[in-house]
């Protein structure tokens, strides 16, 4: 990931990677993509390149109110869960976000992922990696890792 953010004080450029869990599997995931929805024991997810929109707003108190939409170019993948499936809440700090400072130049960043016992935190602006036995367009789920986005705004 990489941002250029000015505070007023100039521009400046910081880059982030993002190194794996060591909870998760060494090999590729099956898939990968923005939540689409949730029918009963199946998550669709839209998946190739993610484009992130922010809208912001300012509210009637003067507070700024981002809101964040997901979109994809690729091909629709069903990710079926099971009583096997294990759940994970991707819950990195980034810099820049939640109060963790943000520095210019490089910086790496361990995903730090918490076990969860059900999807029900999933919305409408999450990212989901899976892992397990692919089908075509279908992806038995042996372990689903999903993070909500949200924006990275300078204020």
């Amino acid at each position: 990931m990489e941002a250029i953010i000015d505070d007023g004080n100039g521009p400046v450029a910081s880059r982030i990677e993002i190194l794996p869990s060591p909870d998760l599997p060494d090999t590729e995931s099956e898939a990968s993509g923005v939540f689409l929805r949730r029918v009963d024991n199946s998550v669709f997810v839209g998946t190739g390149s993610i484009e992130l929109n922010v809208q912001i707003e300012q509210a009637a108190d003067g507070s700024i109110v981002p809101s964040v939409s997901l979109s994809s170019d690729g091909p629709e993948v069903e990710l079926v869960i099971t009583r096997d499936t294990v759940l994970y809440k991707d819950v990195t700090k980034i810099p820049g976000q939640g109060g963790v400072p943000r520095k210019a130049g490089d910086t790496t960043v361990i995903q730090q992922i918490e076990l969860v016992d059900t999807l029900d935190g999933l919305g409408g602006n999450a990212e989901l990696q899976v892992w397990g036995t692919r089908r075509a367009d279908r992806v038995v789920a042996d372990i689903i890792v999903y993070g909500i986005v949200e924006p990275n705004l300078p204020f």
